[in-house]
């Protein structure tokens, strides 16, 4: 879970981490609200790339800070959002099955599915397949969850 970072002129591995997070939404819609996600510098999204941290402690403690705000529900959202500290490798895996659904972990039987051709061929593209690829998603990050110090 090694990450290779540019500390000037000279180039040293080293694990990053970053912030995997899930609204907390009444239902989940098919646009991705609800679905895991993580923290970026800008507005976030599967394209975007994670806000770092260099250290487990460092990624809990921005956290904890947003965990002392105000937080203020959106539109069909219960609560708070869920926080996994995760290596960065694990969201590179996460965007990778983006990228190309075929990186996923079909089942066997997903061509039993409406969008199934019988050949294990599926559309990734109907609510069904999304649905399921935001599943797998959040497993790749729940799985990955590191323990803070």
């Amino acid at each position: 879970m090694n990450s290779t970072i540019n500390t000037g002129d000279t180039i040293s591995s080293a694990t990053l981490y970053a912030i995997a997070t899930q609204r907390n939404m009444y239902q989940p819609d098919y646009e991705g609200a609800g679905h895991a996600t993580w923290l970026t510098d800008e507005d976030g999204g599967y394209n975007q790339d994670p806000l770092t941290f260099d250290s487990i402690k460092k990624a809990q403690e921005h956290i904890d800070d947003a965990d002392k705000e105000i937080y203020v529900t959106s539109n069909n959202e219960a609560g708070r959002p869920d926080w996994w500290i995760v290596p960065v490798d694990v969201i590179d895996s996460v965007r990778a099955c983006h990228d190309d659904n075929g990186n996923y972990n079909w089942p066997g039987d997903c061509d039993t599915w409406e969008c199934g051709d019988g050949n294990g061929n599926v559309c990734g593209e109907c609510d069904h397949c999304l649905n399921w690829m935001a599943d797998q998603d959040e497993e790749m990050l729940r799985a990955g969850n590191v323990e803070a110090p």
